[in-house]
């Protein structure tokens, strides 16, 4: 299992142990919050304070839950994107999601700092996204460093074709080689690039 593997399994079980505390949390001393503030013989002695920090705790560990699956899906939505278009651009991946580039680029930086894109980068001096293994050095396509020259550089340049396959199992976003099979980077069922 490579890094990126762990690192979203791991933030796949955090997201899950989040929840798993957080629910009942909230349910039981929210009623127990609820049932204080109407008996005063109950609220009484720290217990309303108890349970309304235990609440608002519980309300946190959702919370951060919640953050945590939206990145990791929009981790699987990105490297989809970036599966197909290999400059990396965040401009070019704020257009197809609808987001602010900002937002791209903060989501991004989270994403390589919790291990996600491992080996990855942001330049911003290109506004792209540089990965591991990305042969394309924008300084070689030459005087012009956009990312769209970049995008072309790649297109134009002789390699294995790969197509962008969406896993039966997770549904994540994986970059195959033509006609070849694969393991899903995200759950490890085999894939097929046909």
């Amino acid at each position: 299992m490579n890094e990126s593997k762990k690192n979203i399994l791991t933030g796949r079980i955090i997201e899950l142990i989040q929840i798993v505390i957080g629910a009942p949390l909230v349910f039981i001393f929210g009623m127990c919050t609820i049932v204080s503030l109407f008996d005063k013989t109950i609220g009484a002695g720290g217990f309303l304070a108890v349970s309304l920090i235990m609440t608002v705790l519980g309300a946190l560990c959702i919370f951060f839950a919640i953050k945590r699956h939206k990145l990791i899906s929009s981790f699987k939505r990105y490297s989809g994107i970036l599966s197909g278009d290999p400059s990396g651009d965040i401009g070019y991946i704020a257009e197809i999601t609808g987001e602010p580039v900002s937002v791209v680029a903060d989501k991004a930086q989270k994403m390589i700092a919790k291990g996600f894109f491992v080996n990855a980068y942001i330049d911003l001096n290109s506004n792209r996204i540089v990965l591991r293994g990305n042969d394309i050095n924008p300084s070689a396509v030459g005087a012009e460093n956009s990312p769209e020259h970049v995008r072309q550089a790649a297109q134009e340049q002789p390699a294995a074709e790969f197509v962008s396959v969406v896993c039966p199992s997770c549904g994540g976003t994986n970059r195959v080689a033509k006609g070849q099979v694969g393991e899903c980077e995200y759950c490890g069922s085999t894939i097929s690039g046909q």
